[in-house]
């Protein structure tokens, strides 16, 4: 699954869990043409919600646009935003629905 989520990462003796998917991690690297190859499949989900989480608490939530905002890139900022179902209104700190168990 392209949009599958991983993460896990030991910080400073702390469990530091950060939701990234292909398109994420391709983002976080400024690998353009893996971000061109990655935005050419048309089951890429652009608009996911990865989360950060510390000790189960959540600490950030983002999507790649927000990534690459940050990072300043762009390149990656305008192929986003040139891909018709980016959604530029999502906001970092909406409400997240809760899962269903």
């Amino acid at each position: 699954d392209i949009n599958a989520k991983n993460y896990n990462y030991l910080m400073n003796d702390e469990e530091l869990n950060v939701e990234k998917t292909a398109l994420e991690l391709a983002v976080d690297d400024d690998n353009i043409e893996f971000v061109k190859l990655l935005l050419e499949r048309k089951d890429i989900d652009v608009n996911v919600l990865l989360l950060s989480k510390k000790n189960n608490e959540i600490v950030n939530k983002h999507t790649v646009l927000h990534t690459s905002v940050k990072k300043m890139n762009n390149e990656i900022i305008q192929l986003l935003s040139n891909k018709e179902a980016v959604d530029v209104n999502i906001d970092e700190n909406q409400k997240m629905d809760t899962p269903k168990t």
